[in-house]
């Protein structure tokens, strides 16, 4: 008996460690599967804050601690500046309805005219439908472009993409008054119906960074009469021209490149409109797909569209002194630097102070021209200011190469004001006869030759007697 009895307390205590364990991993399941609602939870409603510029934000917190804006309180706005930073975190982009859902869902109408968005935003949603909208200030730091983005925002003209690597589906699907858009060097792919229906787009230049121009990536466009499609592009989907009634020249540059053909669901990517004519390589698929499609072709030469690439000067300002400035020209295409070699640089106005220009053309097996700007200006003048029985004398030294001068004032802690305009290059003075008695100003003088001045330096305080 009394062996039974030990071996039963043993089975009891072994029994209550299982009952005990099953507990505490049921206690654990508990406390993870509430955390785990509260996470849930977080994610599911958005946070709220308020900007600068004191309006009211949604955002979402993203997985890698950047926040993307979901919706802001007053719709009644004109001018919306999208802030780079919330809350304490950084902006990444605002999110599909952060300003289309109020129109749809809302049973209202928006009333931004203008969106500005901060430097840091990386992609761009959510103004669908926003039927006002004429102005867009998109990022240098922007990446993408996402689906239906600017759809039927029929108020927008023109816009400039700074940078950005993709442009999603419909993001400007049916901007029907969109006639002009700057492409970024650095975009990569167009997206379906990207601009579908714009029917006032006219001379888009595709950079040489492209290599996919997505089904109906412009369908639609009847303004559109030419386009230059880059050797870096390596496929042209379904419809991408479809509709383009007004189109009379394709180029194609890629002798690869594949070009969609008509299927049971699908169209032609280029159709076979009216007075169409493609040029290409002979040899290329650019020929035999004219021929397949009954347009008409032209062979070219084995060039490439110095438009299409990447130009810069190696510097935007100069100050002047009576030499000649001849910036450094480069050129980047999708395959490295293009040689010297390839095309003819010609500047102009380039010796005085001034707006100078320099012309690039392609040559030989190159074609296209590009015009590059650059700033001349006047070297700073020397001032200095003194007190005589009509006020003050203000004073400065000969600016060569320039049309006249502007005399500034500010007092202390005032801000500077234009007080006169001299528009005589040998004139080095004037008399400041409003200065106040008592009153300590500083004054300043700016050369300039037509919309270009030089920069200025202050003159130590003076105090008028």
């Amino acid at each position: 008996m009394e062996s039974e009895r030990i071996i039963m307390k043993k089975e009891i205590k072994l029994i209550r460690k299982m009952i005990a364990v099953i507990t505490a991993v049921i206690i654990i399941l508990c406390v993870n599967r509430y955390w785990l609602d509260m996470k849930v939870n977080a994610l599911e409603y958005p946070h709220g804050a308020v900007d600068e510029y004191g309006r009211d934000w949604a955002y979402w917190i993203m997985d890698d601690g950047t926040i993307e804006l979901d919706s802001f309180a007053d719709y009644s706005d004109k001018v919306v500046i999208v802030p780079a930073t919330l809350d304490g975190y950084k902006v990444s982009g605002v999110s599909d309805d952060a300003f289309w859902h109020f129109a749809v869902d809302c049973g209202g109408e928006c009333e931004v005219e203008t969106i500005i968005f901060s430097e840091g935003i990386t992609f761009v949603d959510g103004m669908w439908g926003c039927k006002k909208l004429k102005k867009v200030v998109l990022p240098s730091t922007l990446k993408e472009i996402r689906e239906d983005a600017f759809k039927d925002c029929v108020s927008l003209k023109e816009i400039n993409i700074p940078s950005c690597t993709v442009i999603g589906t419909a993001a400007f699907q049916d901007c029907v008054n969109l006639e002009k858009v700057t492409l970024p060097y650095g975009l990569e792919t167009i997206g379906f119906s990207a601009f579908g229906g714009c029917e006032k787009l006219k001379n888009v230049r595709i950079p040489d960074t492209v290599t996919k121009i997505d089904g109906g990536a412009f369908c639609y466009c009847n303004s559109l009469t030419g386009i230059k499609i880059p050797e870096s592009v390596e496929k042209i989907g379904n419809g991408a021209f479809d509709g383009c009634s007004g189109l009379r020249k394709v180029t194609i540059y890629n002798d690869k490149a594949k070009i969609a053909v008509a299927d049971k669901y699908r169209s032609d990517a280029i159709p076979a409109i009216p007075g169409l004519t493609i040029y290409g390589h002979k040899g290329s698929t650019a020929e035999e797909y004219a021929k397949q499609k009954g347009i008409a072709f032209k062979a070219t030469k084995k060039t490439g569209d110095i438009s299409s690439y990447k130009v810069t000067l190696s510097r935007s300002e100069y100050i002047y002194d009576g030499k000649s400035k001849k910036p450094k020209i480069t050129i980047k295409t999708g395959r490295g630097i293009l040689k010297k070699t390839n095309y003819t640089i010609q500047y102009k106005n380039n010796v005085n102070a001034g707006r100078a220009t320099v012309i690039i053309k392609g040559k030989d097996k190159y074609t296209g021209t590009v015009k590059k700007t650059f700033i001349i200006r006047p070297a700073t003048p020397k001032v200095t200011a003194k007190n005589v029985g009509s006020g003050i004398k203000v004073s400065w030294n000969r600016i060569s190469g320039v049309k006249g001068y502007y005399v500034y004032r500010r007092t202390v802690n005032g801000k500077w004001k234009k007080i006169a305009t001299i528009k005589s290059a040998r004139r080095l003075y004037y008399y400041d006869k409003k200065a106040k008695s008592g009153t300590t100003y500083h004054y300043t003088v700016r050369a300039y030759r037509g919309t270009v001045k030089s920069s200025y330096k202050a003159t130590s305080k003076i105090k008028c007697k």
